[in-house]
């Protein structure tokens, strides 16, 4: 699976515009139907079918407009509950409650304090399976990253390969190498997307990251391999 992540530390009224053009190219590049797109989760509802009604529903929850502007100008118990849940706007598309075809677009609003904390952030991603990267090739997927970032105000982010599961670094290493899939192809994606590719932290023992792998039970090299499995 192939997923797009964009940390924006503004409000929603603030990214609003960007979050909507975002929502339109990723729906021009997948399409809406059985096989991709066809279902909605909005804030805490049950979800519902991607009907013109529910569209239209969720392009009111990604305007600008809000009766409000900041949380605490929200009577006691509306704040109580958006404060318990943990954020403002929440908007999901995929394929339906059981899906599993790798298509998902979900965009979540901070909630807007009148003083936010440093480490509050909108959080925007998107998925696509692997079989998307087959057919269109990895030029088209950077492009349609590329084009959905290009009017939001993210501070930071990244595009690359993730896994749905959780599997032993060593086990889907091996995995992906017999799997049989175009390792070529995804080769090619990410040649494209290196020049973005962040620093991996690696050390023995000092530091959250090295103990994290250190006491998951992996070596520095087998880390470094994984983090560059299609580059090297």
């Amino acid at each position: 699976m192939i997923r797009f992540a964009f940390y924006l530390p503004h409000d929603h009224p603030e990214i609003a515009e960007g979050v909507r053009h975002a929502v339109e190219v990723y729906m021009r590049g997948v399409g809406e139907g059985p096989k991709t797109i066809r279902h909605s989760f909005t804030n805490d509802d049950e979800g519902d079918a991607l009907t013109v009604e529910r569209w239209s529903y969720v392009r009111r929850l990604l305007s600008s407009d809000r009766p409000f502007r900041f949380i605490e100008e929200l009577p006691e118990d509306i704040a109580d509950r958006m404060e318990k849940r943990g954020y403002a706007t929440r908007v999901i598309l995929d394929g339906g409650p059981r899906s599993r075809n790798g298509y998902e677009f979900h965009y979540q609003a901070r909630i807007p304090w009148r003083t936010p904390s440093r480490d509050t952030v909108s959080l925007l991603f998107a998925t696509l399976p692997t079989e998307y990267l087959h057919e269109h090739g990895p030029t088209k997927v950077r492009e349609l990253a590329l084009e959905m970032a290009s009017q939001l105000r993210f501070a930071s982010g990244h595009v690359g390969f993730a896994l749905r599961l959780y599997w032993p670094l060593r086990r889907a290493d091996e995995s992906i190498r017999s799997s049989g899939h175009d390792l070529p192809t995804y080769r090619e994606f990410a040649r494209l997307l290196e020049p973005w590719l962040e620093p991996l932290p690696l050390t023995e023992t000092t530091g959250e990251q090295g103990n994290l792998y250190n006491a998951m039970g992996f070596t520095q090299e087998e880390v470094r391999r994984w983090s560059r499995r299609f580059l090297d």
